[in-house]
């Protein structure tokens, strides 16, 4: 994350090429108007990043688009892209549950 003033935020440049190819696939051209105000007040720094990325895509083939951004997809290593924080949250969870389990008792049926 990238801090802006007033305490925004926006995602790295890379994000915005990835959803960029990924819309212009999907929908084709951009027809909204570039985003101003944030919901909360202040500049929308995401969505004006968004809207610039999508927006220098104008007249792109969406054939294009998807092969661009499947290359572009590939092109990043799995932890660039996705950082799975799961198994921190399950990890006590697990634990909890192996313990919870009843062991067989000997000589039993």
């Amino acid at each position: 994350m990238v801090s802006k003033p007033g305490g925004a935020t926006v995602k790295p440049d890379d994000f915005y090429r990835l959803y960029a190819l990924h819309m212009q696939a999907v929908q084709g051209d951009i027809t909204t108007e570039r985003p101003m105000w944030a919901e909360r007040g202040g500049l929308d720094f995401e969505g004006r990043a968004r809207w610039d990325a999508w927006s220098a895509l104008r007249g792109t083939d969406p054939a294009k688009a998807r092969l661009r951004f499947v290359k572009l997809f590939h092109e990043f290593s799995p932890g660039a892209l996705y950082k799975d924080t799961r198994a921190a949250v399950l990890e006590p969870a697990a634990a909890t549950a192996a313990a919870a389990t009843v062991a067989p008792v000997a000589g039993g049926k």
